[in-house]
């Protein structure tokens, strides 16, 4: 039976701080029970521990005895915990102090070992399970990174306030140039005091929602600016959680010009209109007109002898008339510039 199938085949690298021959050599049974092929560093001093850490090696776990020649006790946990760039770190002692045990932990130690108590399998666990919570750490701090990455950077208005009392947590760098207001000034502020210009109902309407799994647009708002500026703004709202704290965050999107252009185009739809009610109505008049005169005047027995001299004045009247409807068709469709104001 090949017995390396049972073992833990992934690479750790270990480095074990340890002044005891006796424990060391047990510490390295336990370890090789459970990992095949651990890599494993050694250091029987805290000044060879600290050199060690100084050269940058990527450890996985540092185990830790409490008492070395140079240093012990919590200045030694201290400098450990200082010079292991975030490797957890597990104390493998002799002494049963349930009082120093945990300040250590308060201290930073991942997790505290009696030696006489321990076994290989226990030991294995607690490598493992302490290498893991590390990784989940690392993962959860570099999701809060691109948490921050996409809302301080979003180019769109955004801030995150409290789902119970209202107030604002964080602002993004976009609300503070679009709003006027400093990151501090933000800080100060409630969603109360950003309630929409003549939306008097708008937290009663709204921000009850927010306590729902029901997010997302809330509305088309008038917001006013530090200066008194008013702005058309598009409302959006989704719950998170912001450090342990049940929040929402709400991202404010700029629509005036979007409006404006709107407006514009309303405005050239109505001129449109008028000009299919002149072509529809006015131009038919003069255009009826002049092809009775030209059918007249192409029959002889409806033209009277010495009536031509009237008929194509009426002409010339009605291609006037005619004349200056095209014009009036040709200023109403002459597209301007949208309105500013």
């Amino acid at each position: 039976m090949n017995l390396t199938l049972d073992k833990d085949t992934k690479t750790y690298n270990i480095l074990i701080i340890e002044d005891n021959p006796g424990d060391l050599l047990l510490i390295e049974d336990y370890i090789e029970d459970h990992i095949l092929d651990p890599q494993l560093d050694y250091a029987a001093t805290y000044e060879e521990a600290k050199k060690r850490l100084s050269l940058g090696k990527d450890y996985d776990i540092i185990l830790l005895d409490l008492t070395l020649p140079d240093l012990q006790g919590e200045a030694l946990i201290s400098e450990i915990v200082k010079q292991s760039n975030n490797v957890p770190v597990i104390i493998l002692t002799g002494y049963t102090d349930i009082d120093f045990s945990v300040t250590s932990l308060k201290m930073g130690i991942a997790d505290y070992l009696i030696k006489d108590a321990i076994n290989s399998y226990s030991l294995y666990k607690s490598i493992v399970h302490n290498i893991s919570r590390r990784k989940f750490i690392l993962a959860l701090q570099e999701s809060e990174k691109r948490y921050n990455n996409l809302f301080h950077l979003s180019p769109q208005p955004m801030w995150v306030y409290d789902r119970e009392s209202l107030q604002i947590l964080d602002v993004n760098n976009a609300a503070i140039t679009k709003f006027g207001y400093s990151f501090e000034e933000f800080k100060t502020k409630s969603l109360l005091d950003f309630n929409p210009v003549n939306e008097n109902n708008f937290l009663e309407d709204f921000i009850p929602e927010n306590f729902s799994e029901h997010m997302g647009y809330m509305g088309d708002f008038r917001y006013k600016t530090k200066e008194g500026d008013i702005l058309d703004v598009e409302i959006h709202i989704s719950p998170i959680t912001y450090y342990e704290r049940p929040a929402c965050i709400m991202q404010a999107n700029d629509i005036s010009e979007r409006l404006k252009y709107i407006n514009a185009i309303e405005k050239q739809n109505e001129k449109l209109r008028n000009i299919s009610w002149i072509q529809s109505h006015l131009v038919r008049a003069p255009l009826a007109r002049m092809m009775t005169l030209l059918h007249a005047m192409q029959d002889p027995d409806l033209m009277e002898p010495g009536e031509s001299g009237f008929y194509f004045e009426q002409l010339n009247k009605s291609a006037e008339e005619l004349d200056e409807l095209i014009r009036d068709i040709s200023r109403k469709a002459a597209v301007k510039d949208f309105d500013k104001n």
